[in-house]
């Protein structure tokens, strides 16, 4: 989360479209992220997922990963569960949401910076 995050914010673009958001199916699974590359670090998270593994992948790090990931980045994300209760679904529709998210977010827009201050906070 921490390289990714710092990765996205020397990466991004001048002029990026700053807005993202994906609800994601997945079987009985169905994820929201919406995100905002506003400079402004936050991080609200309602996945409510159990303790578990998956080999060397425990559940518990999900949310460390994506608050390293907002912090590093300045990103506003929300990452919502809207339904679903099988755990691998649950996480492979939030990776899945976050992607789309992140792509159309940091697509490059062309001209003026989506703000009303006309800037973006934090490394451009």
């Amino acid at each position: 989360g921490i390289v990714l995050g710092r990765v996205l914010a020397e990466g991004r673009p001048r002029s990026p479209v700053r807005f993202g958001w994906s609800v994601v199916p997945m079987d009985d699974a169905l994820v929201m992220v919406s995100l905002d590359f506003s400079g402004r670090s936050y991080l609200a998270i309602d996945l409510d997922l159990p303790p578990r593994s998956f080999g060397d992948f425990h559940t518990e790090n999900v949310e460390d990963f994506l608050r390293a990931l907002t912090a590093n980045a300045g990103i506003t994300m929300h990452v919502r569960l809207i339904a679903g209760y099988n755990v691998h679904h649950v996480l492979e529709a939030c990776f899945k949401a976050l992607g789309i998210a992140l792509g159309t977010a940091l697509a490059e827009r062309g001209g003026m910076i989506p703000s009303t201050k006309g800037v973006l906070e934090g490394p451009i």
